[in-house]
């Protein structure tokens, strides 16, 4: 009879210590999955993700510029009409980043066009449907549309791109979005949610961010960053997702 006891009360025991494993790795698998992959993130078949270069110069450290790049700090700071600012300004409206010779926006918390908060859906300029087309009809390159959350009506990147070009941010006007590869430049190999330098980069949303790398042979799919890791996904452009510009040229 004992025996008996002893036995049920180790199975017991035994499946509670099952149960306890089984919600500790589904806990993990959550917390640990971009928010974005559990709302739908598309990954195309066989698609592998692009190369992309390394964050910094390989010192793991984002205080100075790479070898090639005359001394100094990596990062400078420019106010809204173009000029350098010293590293100690309270203010600034974009940054350079002198390893790559780019100049990135900065965004704001103000409520106006550049507000951290808003949302875009991805959309490339003058892809607009043919006048011919059926009134549903999508434009040809997969373009979406005014489907995010922003202050104007057309909460989409190509009106954002032309909305910051009209402004001249910054004294430049060839703002565009970033290829994958330059966006993935701002990461930081130490620092998360968000993945990126904040004492220069102040007020970036622990999200996913587009960028101008679309998906090959797919055209409703372009790349995004995950700021919260870092890590690169494949997202359909009718995602709303945040967005940084860079100006300068292509590399």
């Amino acid at each position: 009879m004992r025996r008996s006891v002893a036995w049920a009360t180790f199975l017991e025991v035994l499946c509670a210590i099952l149960l306890l494993a089984a919600l500790i790795a589904a806990l993990l698998y959550i917390f640990n999955t971009p928010e974005d992959s559990l709302q739908g993130e598309t990954l195309a078949p066989g698609q592998e993700s692009p190369e992309l270069p390394n964050t910094v110069n390989g010192s793991g450290e984002q205080e100075h510029a790479p070898a090639g790049v005359e001394e100094g700090p990596r990062f400078v700071k420019i106010d809204a009409g173009g000029a350098e600012l010293s590293p100690e300004a309270g203010e600034w409206s974009c940054v350079l980043d002198r390893s790559t010779g780019l100049l990135w926006e900065v965004k704001r918390t103000d409520g106006g066009l550049q507000d951290a908060e808003h949302t875009y859906s991805w959309a490339r300029e003058g892809d607009l449907p043919d006048a011919d087309a059926e009134p549903d009809a999508p434009p040809p390159g997969g373009s979406v549309y005014n489907r995010g959350l922003c202050l104007y009506s057309e909460c989409d990147t190509a009106a954002y791109v032309r909305e910051v070009r009209e402004i001249s941010l910054c004294g430049a006007s060839d703002w565009r979005l970033p290829e994958a590869a330059e966006l993935r430049t701002l990461e930081h190999p130490t620092r998360y949610y968000p993945d990126i330098d904040t004492d220069f980069f102040p007020n970036t949303i622990s999200g996913n961010y587009w960028t101008s790398t679309e998906v090959e042979k797919a055209r409703t799919l372009a790349w995004s960053v995950d700021f919260n890791n870092g890590f690169p996904y494949i997202a359909e452009k009718r995602l709303a997702h945040h967005l940084r510009l860079t100006s300068g040229p292509v590399r």
